[in-house]
């Protein structure tokens, strides 16, 4: 159990920073760590995880400019994991429509549009044929289109 804590020092030389460092990130919630007698006590996966920080490496990178990148890098890549947890709660709360579901409702629509206009042109020519007066025959259109329009309008019920 002794090999899973290591003290302040060992901390502070594993994460390559100061002892007042560890301290101040113990204060501030970012390493748990357990008081024993007059020593600061740390678990050894905390310890790792904050050696390994991407401010922490940062710090200890010699190369600064590179040390920056690895800190854009990693705000980056937490910025995007929020972006998805946050869609994925949006999702869970039906505030967020799945894109394929949109895409297939979409392709449907025109579809389904597109069959009532081929129905159409079925619905009108014998109609049309038998017609020779250009009065009746605007009537009899402009009547089929505002059906055909309102129809069209209603759209597929799910």
């Amino acid at each position: 159990m002794e090999d899973d804590w290591m003290n302040l020092t060992e901390v502070a030389q594993q994460a390559g920073v100061t002892k007042s460092a560890i301290s101040h990130a113990r204060t501030a919630g970012r390493i748990h760590g357990e008081k024993r007698g007059r020593e600061w006590f740390f678990p050894v996966e905390t310890v790792d995880f904050f050696a390994n920080s991407p401010r922490n490496l940062m710090l200890k990178t010699a190369d600064k400019d590179l040390g920056l990148e690895l800190l854009k890098a990693n705000i980056r890549k937490v910025t995007a994991e929020a972006e998805m947890k946050e869609m994925e709660s949006a999702k869970m709360r039906g505030t967020l429509v799945d894109y394929e579901e949109i895409m297939n409702k979409f392709k449907n629509a025109v579809l389904n549009a597109r069959a009532k206009m081929l129905n159409l042109r079925h619905k009108l020519v014998l109609p049309l044929c038998e017609m020779t007066d250009p009065a009746e025959i605007g009537d009899y259109l402009e009547l089929n289109f505002d059906e055909f329009l309102t129809e069209l309008s209603k759209g597929e019920k799910d």
